[in-house]
């Protein structure tokens, strides 16, 4: 994932006449192609009481839809998440525990200080700037065209897109005090995203994805719900990597990766 970030860091040129901030914003906030993709991944899970690698299965139904299972090197799946548009849920499996919540916009900005929301999760798995309108501010930078959004409750969004293949590489959230919410970097592929670096400080998570090639995916409308199987807890999804002190609860996951000493 290094050779990710020193692509990231380095600038690009684009053939042709060079494109206004404008265009290539308008550019890289195109939706993706109508219809679910689905997308088999390698992954590097970091979190200060484990990491290790584990692989996966990202599927994604813009705007508002998508369906990830992580599994560990040996064993069944270990975190499953997933999104009907409606309800968001994820099972951690080690743990016995089930997290959902009805409403998924306020769940997920819960889960990241209020920074990101659905159709901002899903733009940024399938590579794309979400759709908010006009930045606050609009700059080219020496690698990247730099905009910012203005959130609710003092959150910001900011995104960085690269001026060749007018595509997004870089997308970070801030909660309402300014620090960091959830940070990710992009390698771009010809439609969707090759890897990912994302960073996740409320879960003190780090984690890094190689995607497999994108197929487009027949998928049942079921395949976005889950129900929490007999006898786990059931947890408000907004209080996942929170807790009553100052430091977060971090959910142990996947199961089955290297237990690191304290």
């Amino acid at each position: 994932m290094t050779a990710l970030l020193m692509l990231l860091a380095c600038p690009h040129g684009g053939p042709g006449g060079p494109a206004s901030p404008e265009e290539l914003l308008a550019r890289a906030s195109t939706p993706a192609p109508e219809g679910a993709v689905v997308s088999r991944f390698d992954m590097n899970v970091s979190t200060p009481t484990t990491r290790g690698p584990a692989s996966g299965t990202l599927l994604v139904d813009p705007p508002d839809r998508f369906y990830l299972e992580v599994r560990p090197p040996v064993g069944g799946p270990a975190l499953v998440a997933a999104c009907d548009g409606t309800v968001v849920s994820a099972w951690i499996a080690g743990q016995q525990k089930f997290f959902s919540h009805p409403a998924a916009e306020e769940g997920l900005r819960g889960l990241t200080r209020g920074a990101i929301g659905l159709e901002a999760i899903v733009s940024l798995l399938t590579g794309r700037v979400p759709p908010l309108g006009a930045p606050q501010s609009l700059l080219s930078g020496p690698a990247t065209i730099d905009a910012e959004w203005a959130g609710p409750n003092g959150t910001r969004l900011k995104v960085g897109i690269d001026p060749a293949k007018g595509r997004l590489v870089r997308m970070v959230g801030l909660d309402g005090t300014g620090a960091l919410a959830v940070q990710a970097a992009l390698l771009p592929g010809p439609v969707y995203p090759l890897a990912m670096n994302v960073e996740i400080p409320r879960l003190q998570t780090t984690v890094e994805i190689e995607f497999g090639p994108w197929k487009v995916a027949d998928v049942p409308d079921a395949r976005y719900k889950l129900t929490a199987p007999a006898g786990v807890q059931v947890l408000d999804l907004s209080t996942l990597g929170a807790s009553s002190g100052s430091d977060p609860v971090v959910p142990e996951v996947p199961s089955g990766l290297e237990v690191t000493s304290p």
